[in-house]
Order: structure tokens, then C-alpha cells, then sequence
């Protein structure tokens, strides 16, 4: 076909550069802890190091499950969180965080991935549905920019908790 212009116009090639709220961050721990220790603390002791700030009140509980993120509140109400999209022990926990839950953050959802080490494991997070052993070479792992307040937040309390320092990229 023959173009509509006497003269020939060249495509001109972009890329899509992303805004500043969706450039991804690293955000990780390392712990000599093993790895199924690791995901324990993590898991099953959330009440312990879950930030007040993300908390409606001091006396608020939060819990995991298969199905949910809970916050037992000081009226003993359960208030959903998130949904638990993948719940894979020593592997990732992917949830879907209600409409308001988590300072707004991460809409798109939120993961956390837990890895060996050689001396222990890790635990990374980022924004977005990671699943189970689904990380391949070019996953966009990380953080969005948007995120990392609240992210920054929830690890680095976990990391408090079981002794160790956030890790990652600066803002």
C-alpha cells in the first residue's frame, strides 16, 4: 500500500520511561535465621512486630491466615486487611489489601518472598502478585516508590523484630 503523503514519514521509536511512583526499589532482609525459621517469625508472630502506625490502636491484633490478614481491634472485632492470594510456607505470601487498608498503599498488591542463603535466607518484598516459586529472570521484583513508606514500615519492623536491618536501594 502506498502512503497517503508525498513525503515518507519515519516511525520514531520510544520507550516507555515509567513516572517516578512506578520506578521499583529494592527492599530486602537477610537473616541467618534458616529459612523455615524465618517464615515462621515472619507468619506466625505478625502480632509481635506489625508497626502501630498500621495498627487502629496499641491494643490491636494482626493475624495472618490462608484466607486472610486480620486486626482483631480493641473491640474484639475482626477487620479484614487483605486477602491472602498465596499463602505457599517458605516460599510467598501474596495478599490483596482491602480498599483503605495499609496507609492506601500498594493497590496493586503486595508480596513477600523468602529465600535460602548461604549462611541463612531472605526475605524480599515487593508490589504486586508475586506466585508461588514463579520468579522468573525477568519478574519485576521491588517496590514502587509509591509503596516504600508503608513498605519501609512493615519490613523494617520484621527486621527489628527478629534482629537484623532493612536492606535495598535508596529512594
Amino acid at each position: 500500500m502506498s502512503s497517503l503523503f508525498s513525503h515518507h514519514i519515519e516511525e520514531i521509536q520510544t520507550t516507555e520511561v515509567p513516572s517516578a511512583q512506578e520506578v521499583r526499589t529494592d527492599l530486602y532482609i537477610i537473616s541467618e535465621l534458616p529459612s523455615g525459621e524465618l517464615w515462621q517469625a515472619f507468619a506466625e508472630y505478625m502480632h509481635l512486630w506489625w508497626p502501630l502506625e498500621l495498627r487502629s490502636s496499641h491494643e490491636a491484633h494482626v493475624e495472618l491466615t490462608e484466607e486472610l490478614l486480620v486486626e482483631e481491634n480493641a473491640e474484639n472485632e475482626l477487620v479484614p486487611l487483605a486477602e491472602t492470594v498465596h499463602y505457599v510456607p517458605g516460599d510467598v505470601i501474596a495478599l490483596q489489601p482491602v480498599e483503605n487498608a495499609l496507609g492506601g498503599a500498594f493497590v496493586d498488591g503486595l508480596s513477600f518472598t523468602f529465600d535460602e542463603e548461604d549462611e541463612g535466607s531472605s526475605l524480599e518484598m515487593s508490589s504486586g502478585i508475586i506466585g508461588p516459586q514463579d520468579i522468573a529472570p525477568d519478574a519485576e521484583l521491588g517496590v514502587y516508590a509509591r509503596d516504600r513508606e508503608v513498605a519501609q514500615m512493615l519490613l523494617g519492623g520484621f527486621a527489628r523484630f527478629i534482629g537484623t536491618s532493612l536492606k535495598g536501594d535508596k529512594p
